[in-house]
């Protein structure tokens, strides 16, 4: 590692599988390149010199002082307490086979990218107030979503983690997808990949995030892009419904039912 203007910097061929946080690194950013290269380079352990005033570890996990987990190390637990305000983005770069994932209560608001492998199952507590849309991207193998039925801000109905007051879909277990009738929009990177079987879109859907069924590769200078699919599952909308035209636009098969 090493630390310059009072960044951590890490280069996993020098560092190996440990990351060494020195008293003077005052912070530390983790990106997605960041992320690729401690997945390449087989990181494992997180290690903090004492004195260092800007980080504390706890259970594995690396925090500042605002209580912003930004790193855990591989096997990393987040124990009841209250220590954790925020769980930032690529906060668990490992991919790792779980059971069950409790997220504690305190919590309010979770990142991008934050979780990574096996996960059947994810338990979210009554504090939380934000998820970034693509939190779950690298777990898609989620078989039950829970969420404490005192939290206000979200909900689970047709096995889909629904946002309230956005209306939004943010994650779909299962490969048989039954959208629930009120979503307005499907959120990013929802249906980005082969495990879907089926999806069902109601009239309700008036926007679809982007990455959603489809890869935009470059076409020719000048001409129109090419849409590659992203999943083969067989899709149902309603007839001429939003998402009957979005995906007809883009060349992607879809199945219509009754008029919008």
């Amino acid at each position: 590692m090493k630390v310059e203007n009072g960044i951590a910097c890490f280069d996993p061929e020098r560092d190996g599988r440990t990351l060494f946080f020195p008293r003077e690194a005052e912070r530390a950013i983790f990106d997605a390149e960041c992320i690729n290269h401690l997945i390449a380079a087989g990181f494992e352990r997180i290690e903090l010199e004492a004195g260092n005033v800007h980080f504390t570890l706890q259970n594995d996990c690396l925090l500042d002082r605002g209580g912003n987990l930004l790193l855990a190390q591989k096997g990393a637990t987040m124990s009841e307490g209250g220590y954790i305000k925020n769980i930032c983005d690529f906060s668990f770069p490992c991919y790792e086979i779980r059971e069950i994932l409790r997220i504690p209560e305190g919590v309010e608001a979770l990142g991008c990218d934050v979780f990574r492998g096996k996960i059947k199952k994810i338990s979210l507590p009554a504090s939380l107030k934000i998820i970034h849309e693509g939190a779950f991207r690298h777990t898609l193998s989620i078989e039950e979503i829970e969420v404490d039925e005192a939290n206000p801000y979200f909900r689970i109905e047709n096995e889909c983690l629904i946002d309230r007051a956005r209306k939004t879909l943010l994650y779909a277990c299962g490969d048989r997808v039954r959208i629930p009738d009120g979503v307005r929009r499907i959120g990013r990177l929802v249906f980005l990949d082969h495990r879907f079987r089926e999806i069902v879109i109601p009239a309700s859907v008036e926007e679809i995030g982007l990455q959603n069924f489809f890869y935009i590769a470059s076409g020719a200078e000048g001409g129109r892009p090419d849409f590659i699919r992203a999943t083969h599952a067989r899709i149902e909308a309603v007839k001429d419904s939003f998402a009957e035209n979005f995906l007809r636009v883009r060349g992607l098969p879809v199945c219509t039912g009754r008029s919008a």
